[in-house]
């Protein structure tokens, strides 16, 4: 995937300009509320005449502890460049009216597995999950090593092209709870055991987190769905699992069960995750030239036969 996929109109005004750092509220034209965030709204937006999103927090009231996370937030996300994160333009950081300006994306790949129609073939599936683990694995060998801590659905940004979504260029989002090793929470059906017992953790709780993302782009289905936290906190720990779809192909179910393996060193890094996507590629491509996206959800075990 050609990493020059949606780089910014602003990207050589930003890079190393920290004047970006303190921009003004009032060159922001804000639109409607088209989300929200760990710490804050989200506004559709234009900057520069451009289409943005804008991620507010604008209370006069607000404790400094939830200014510093702002603040912590805007500063993780400052430093990082790469075509499957979510590109931070500039923020103000200082209060009543904080606000960090991103690229404007086409909706959250929970809104288009939860709320839409849209019939996610298996290769397009295996496309986000190369495309979310090339920008984890960024995130993990960056210089500090940055930890995500909630890798869902949910913080996963889709784009279109020419009307049609380009999963390659799917990307990471929300770090209000990235950290060079703070303790935290996090999303609890998406939560590694040791998050869950409040252990020492590392990174391994991200590809905990996509291995459950995996099982999600598979099944379609909302993990742990309809279970209370406190529920889904005993199932983890105990050692289950969201339940693999009967049509999940032998190499992913692989994949998924070592990512959420209970031990963090069993777990592959995100440069391994990688590897083994690659390794898969062509059997899932060939799973698709041969069945209709419908069709998937009944052939049970004769999927068996897409081996590695």
């Amino acid at each position: 995937m050609a990493d020059e996929k949606y780089e910014s109109d602003f990207e050589s005004d930003s890079e190393g300009d920290e004047s970006l750092l303190d921009v003004s509220p009032d060159d922001v034209e804000m639109g409607e509320m088209i989300g929200g965030g760990g710490l804050g709204l989200v506004y559709a937006a234009k900057w520069k005449k451009k289409e943005v999103a804008v991620k507010m927090l604008f209370d006069p009231r607000v404790s400094e502890a939830l200014i510093k996370e702002f603040r912590d937030e805007a500063m993780v996300q400052w430093g990082l460049n790469h075509p499957n994160i979510v590109k931070l333009y500039a923020c103000c950081v200082k209060p009543p009216k904080m606000l960090m300006i991103f690229d404007k994306s086409d909706g959250s790949l929970f809104e288009v597995l939860h709320k839409q129609t849209y019939e996610l073939r298996r290769s397009e599936a295996w496309e986000i999950a190369l495309a979310v683990a090339k920008g984890m694995n960024h995130l993990h060998t960056h210089n500090p090593k940055i930890i995500h801590r909630d890798l869902k659905s949910h913080n996963l940004l889709v784009y279109k092209k020419d009307g049609k979504y380009d999963w390659s260029a799917t990307k990471l989002c929300d770090f209000g709870l990235a950290t060079v090793g703070a303790r935290g929470a996090g999303t609890p059906c998406y939560m590694a055991p040791e998050l869950h017992a409040n252990k020492p953790y590392n990174e391994k709780v991200d590809v905990f987190a996509f291995g459950v993302l995996l099982c999600e782009l598979v099944s379609l289905e909302v993990p742990f769905g309809g279970f209370t936290p406190f529920d889904i906190r005993s199932k983890v720990t105990k050692g289950e699992r969201p339940p693999l779809s009967r049509t999940c192909p032998r190499p992913i179910e692989k994949l998924i069960k070592e990512c959420w393996h209970d031990e963090p060193k069993r777990r592959p890094s995100f440069a391994q995750v990688i590897e083994k996507l690659n390794d898969m590629e062509g059997k899932v491509r060939e799973l698709d030239a041969s069945v209709a996206p419908s069709s998937l959800h009944f052939m049970g075990d004769s999927l068996d036969c897409l081996k590695l």
